[in-house]
C-alpha cells in the first residue's frame, strides 16, 4: 500500500515540485524489510523506488544501490557512533538524503532549489514517521 501511495504521489506532484516525497520512508521500510527477511515487500519496495527514479531521472537502481550502501556500510557506522535509539530512524533518513543530494549533484549539478526541496522533503518524511 506504500508503494502504490508513493507512486500515485510521486506522479502527481512532479507537476507542482520536486517529486521525491515519501522516498525516506520507503528506505525505512525497505531496510526493516531487508532485515527482517521480507524480500517480497522489499521488491515492490524497490519498484516505488523505480518510479522515483523515473519521474527524476536518475539511473535505474540507483536509489536501490544507494539504500543498500546505507544500510551495510553507514549505519553500523552511524550505530557505532551515534548512541540516541530514539533518534537513529531520524538520522538513517536524513543521512538518505544526502545519499540522494550527492548522487542528484554528480547526475544534474547542485542548486539550491534542490536544496530546498529537499528541507521540505526531509520535513514531510519527518512529519509522516514521527
Amino acid at each position: 500500500m506504500l508503494t502504490i501511495f508513493t507512486i500515485f504521489l510521486n506522479i502527481v506532484s512532479s507537476v507542482h515540485f520536486f517529486p521525491i516525497m515519501l522516498a525516506g520512508i520507503i528506505f525505512l521500510a525497505l531496510k526493516k524489510c531487508v532485515k527482517n527477511s521480507y524480500y517480497y515487500s522489499a521488491v515492490t519496495l524497490i519498484i516505488g523506488f523505480l518510479f522515483i527514479e523515473y519521474n527524476n531521472g536518475f539511473i535505474p537502481f540507483s536509489l536501490t544501490l544507494l539504500s543498500f550502501f546505507i544500510y551495510i556500510f553507514v549505519i553500523p557506522y552511524l550505530t557505532r557512533v551515534i548512541s540516541l535509539h530514539n533518534l537513529n530512524s531520524y538520522i538513517y533518513i536524513i543521512t538518505f538524503y544526502l545519499g540522494m543530494l550527492i548522487l542528484w549533484s554528480f547526475t544534474n549539478g547542485f542548486s539550491f532549489y534542490l536544496l530546498k526541496n529537499i528541507f521540505i522533503n526531509i520535513l514531510i518524511d519527518f512529519i509522516i514517521f514521527g
